[in-house]
């Protein structure tokens, strides 16, 4: 079985994948400055209590954007699965060309969602990616990665707001019961929520008239319900997408060591 996981810079996910099915998922909170053991013991536990034998995990593959985190993590698969961890940069056999000026720029996640996204729910298309960061990435009629946006998401903008106006406090991040706010709390929701919104629908406009043509859309992430269920574009939510990414990206690669 292929243990999957995906590195956040507020989440990580976690996927064992058996075949071409995800038997078991899992969502924490990035472990920033944990050791090698500690992220193991944490693996481990949770597939002892979906009843995973851990000597069945042969291969592994992440995807990382914290520094610090690729080494302990490498350390962790070695010791508690005896198994070397593939990770993804652009130099990775994907099948899809990244024109990006600087392809090792990209980050690791945003091509495993590309991947999938382009071999699951075809092209050209979009991934609207809702984490820390609010990101699009955009693939052609052709199959190339052409790049895309970065936006601060919503949990940072809201934090953000708070941190610079003194008489302003935090909230409970939730769609309000109208847009027009009859307390400051709902005053935040309202500007926040809905901004984040306008912000998505903008975007895709802009890059639907850049393109010439109409993509898929697809969204994935922690945050990513917010959009589907709010904006008046239609997206495919995918909440595993990037692990799958991972699933293909493994499969064509078997065998590269790093």
């Amino acid at each position: 079985m292929l243990l999957a996981i995906d590195v956040g810079n507020t989440q990580t996910v976690i996927g064992v994948i058996k075949n071409d099915e995800i038997i078991s998922s899992w969502r924490i909170y990035t472990p920033k400055i944990k050791t090698g053991d500690e992220i193991g013991l944490i693996l481990v536990k949770l597939m002892e209590i979906e009843e995973i034998d851990i000597r069945d995990i042969d291969s592994a593959i992440a995807c990382c954007v914290v520094p610090g985190v690729e080494d302990q993590l490498i350390k962790a698969c070695r010791r508690y699965f005896d198994v070397d961890v593939l990770l993804v940069t652009d130099e990775l056999e994907t099948g899809m060309k990244i024109l990006y000026k600087r392809p090792i720029d990209v980050g690791a996640d945003r091509i495993a969602n590309a991947v999938a996204a382009k071999e699951i729910y075809g092209i050209p298309c979009v991934i609207v990616d809702m984490g820390t960061a609010t990101t699009f990435d955009v693939i052609s009629l052709k199959g190339e990665y052409l790049g895309g946006v970065i936006a601060p998401g919503m949990e940072v903008s809201a934090k953000a707001l708070f941190r610079s106006a003194a008489k302003l406090f935090d909230v409970e991040l939730k769609k309000p019961p109208s847009v027009i706010g009859d307390s400051t709390v709902r005053s935040i929701q309202s500007g926040i929520f809905w901004g984040v919104i306008g912000q998505v629908d903008y975007i895709l406009k802009k890059i639907e008239k850049q393109l010439e043509e109409k993509p898929i859309l697809i969204a994935t992430g922690g945050l990513s319900r917010v959009i589907v269920e709010n904006s008046s574009y239609k997206f495919i939510h995918d909440l595993d997408l990037t692990l799958k990414g991972l699933k293909i990206i493994y499969e064509k690669n078997k065998g590269k060591k790093q």
